[in-house]
């Protein structure tokens, strides 16, 4: 018999803890511990870890945790002795029972019926509570019961009997509280704390709380906006997040990519400090940062309304409208850097792009792969704004051109055919206005490999590379040279800036214009004046270009009447070359020591 009491006891008092067993205790560095609460020795908080004691400062604990330990820190009469088992019954921890004076509080002391759920009962005293169990004394033996197993009346009056002796905490969680019943500090809009257990949210929305000495309902905005969080997660995770009412300031927000979720201003953040970066809380309880210019245009109005309306916004970054293109990857031309983003325009020489964390980023075009520059183009074409994109060297090629389709070589790319002539644009040339960042050719002086080219790439009208016939007729006529008066009949085909290229019954021969006589020269500056020729420039070798057929004359300025010399000047936009760069700062060197010497010379006269 004794050794059945003692393999009694052994099991029962496994499974029947202490008052506090085996919590979980958190400083305010986060760091937790497990360990059984001893007792509370002043300002020290006595803990039974792994068989040691262990002593913590009762101010290094959350507040949740100081709160537990008042409260059950053990007095004579609330944490007694262990009785001694009884019929191999496992003892429990003694609750000292005291009768009542208010008479509205059951007494809970003396013997009583006790029914459970399923219809049996018991008259017994209440010995004790612990966890979830009800330990009740019937006669000499100890008999237990699962609180939640309790009639509702009889969970009733134990819960008055315990808030009346000031051990409200200790109530067990009945069938309708949440499954949650861990002890926290509870504050309200004032800042001040009470410690208590969240118990259900009533039909009428009001959040039910478990208190020492009494149990209450609060309205749901009577507590601080983090416990608010708290309560709104619990009842969300139970789908009875409709029992709560509405938070105004829970909305469904809109990132840049057009994808959509649902919750509000992250709490610990004030509206007013809100700069490069907004923390949210979503629905479901978990936080999410974002970039401000990873918002939606839409509510980044929002939030800029609302963060000026508090005294912030100082450092927000600029206001700037969504871009309507489509988001994509953006390829380096190293291939292994990539962007995500939109474009939004063109500034110089480089592509404006918006990102997720920046809307105004720049990226050179000739760091750029082809196909996004081509998607540039295609972009700007369809804004009417085919110009403003400066051309880089990849997106070129090598024409030749000059007398019967060779000689000279320009590095452009074909834009246009009019009337027999051909528009090529310049690389890295700023589109400022019609007249700059391209060159004009006949179509008849290219290679006949471009020539193939241009119809392979013009899509319009082919007449357009036919010169047109209707002011000017290159004819074949008679040409004086100077030396022993030759002559030479044939057709002007090509003018360059120092010699005329005549066709001699098909044969291209070249005469500089010293050969040309008085009224040959005429006729040349008469026809360059008639073909507009001010307007060509092409950089390498400025040239005007006269084909061999009929062309046309447009608005140019008056024919030339100065008499006839060696040599016709025409416009330069090249760059100087080497020698005349070299030539021009020996001469400014010059002109500074010369300056310097004679600045010398007065001063020594001078003294």
């Amino acid at each position: 018999m004794a050794l059945r009491a003692c393999i009694s006891l052994a099991l029962v008092s496994l499974l029947l803890p202490a008052l506090a067993w085996g919590r979980t205790w958190t400083n305010r560095d986060g760091k937790t511990v497990e360990g059984d609460f001893v007792r509370l020795d002043g300002e020290t908080v006595v803990l039974l870890v792994g068989g040691k004691e262990a002593r913590v400062p009762l101010a290094s604990l959350s507040d949740g945790d100081q709160a537990y330990a008042k409260l059950f820190n053990p007095t004579p009469t609330e944490s007694p002795a262990p009785q001694s088992p009884a019929l191999g019954e496992g003892a429990a921890p003694a609750l000292a029972p005291t009768a009542p004076k208010d008479p509205s509080v059951p007494d809970l002391s003396r013997s009583r019926k006790w029914t459970d759920r399923a219809g049996r009962s018991v008259s017994a005293v209440l010995s004790s509570v612990a966890g979830g169990t009800v330990y009740l004394k019937a006669g000499s033996r100890l008999q237990t019961v699962s609180y939640a197993q309790l009639c509702d009346e009889d969970q009733e009056a134990l819960r008055k009997y315990l808030e009346y002796q000031g051990q409200g905490l200790q109530v067990p969680a009945g069938a309708k509280d949440l499954p949650d019943q861990s002890l926290r500090s509870w504050r309200d809009k004032n800042d001040k704390s009470v410690p208590g257990i969240l118990r259900r949210v009533d039909p009428d929305g009001s959040i039910v709380i478990q208190l020492a000495t009494r149990t209450a309902a609060f309205p749901l905005d009577s507590f601080s906006p983090t416990d608010q969080e708290h309560i709104r997660e619990q009842v969300a995770a139970l789908g009875g997040a409709d029992l709560l009412p509405a938070d105004d300031s829970i909305r469904t927000w809109r990132d840049w990519r057009g994808r959509q979720f649902t919750g509000k201003l992250d709490p610990l953040f004030p509206a007013s400090s809100i700069s490069s970066t907004v923390h949210f809380k979503l629905a479901t309880g978990q936080p999410k940062s974002l970039s401000f210019v990873a918002l939606s245009e839409a509510d980044r109005d929002y939030l800029r309304q609302l963060i000026e309306s508090q005294g912030g916004g100082r450092f927000l970054p600029d206001s700037f409208p969504e871009p309507e293109t489509e988001i994509r990857i953006w390829t380096m031309n190293d291939g292994a850097t990539s962007v995500e983003g939109k474009f939004v325009r063109v500034a110089g020489a480089s592509a404006v792009l918006r990102t997720e964390t920046q809307h105004n980023r720049q990226c050179p075009l000739t760091s750029l792969s082809a196909a996004d520059r081509r998607y540039i183009e295609q972009v700007l074409a369809s804004r009417g704004e085919s110009e403003a994109a400066p051309l880089v060297a990849d997106d070129c090629r090598k024409w030749v051109y000059g007398p019967a389709g060779r000689g000279n070589t320009l590095t452009a790319r074909f834009g246009d055919a009019a009337e027999g002539y051909v528009k090529l644009l310049l690389p890295n040339e700023a589109r400022l206005g019609k007249d700059r960042g391209y060159v004009v050719l006949p179509y008849l002086c290219l290679s006949d490999e471009d020539q193939e080219l241009v119809k392979a790439e013009w899509t319009g009208s082919p007449a357009a590379l036919v010169p047109l016939d209707d002011t000017v007729t290159l004819d074949v006529r008679d040409w004086s040279l100077s030396d022993d008066q030759r002559a030479l009949r044939g057709k002007l085909l090509y003018v360059t800036h120092d010699s005329v290229t005549i066709s001699e019954r098909g044969v291209p021969r070249k005469e500089p214009f010293s050969q040309l006589s008085a009224e040959d020269m005429d006729y040349v500056q008469r026809i360059v004046a008639l073909q507009g020729m001010a307007k060509f420039d092409p950089p390498a070798a400025s040239a005007g270009v006269v084909s061999s057929g009929v062309v046309s004359a447009p608005a140019s300025p008056p024919v030339s009447s100065q008499p006839a010399h060696s040599r016709i000047t025409m416009p330069k936009s090249a760059s100087m070359s080497a020698y005349e760069v070299t030539v021009a700062i020996f001469y400014s060197l010059g002109f500074v020591l010369l300056l310097v010497t004679i600045a010398a010379v007065l001063m020594k006269v001078l003294n």
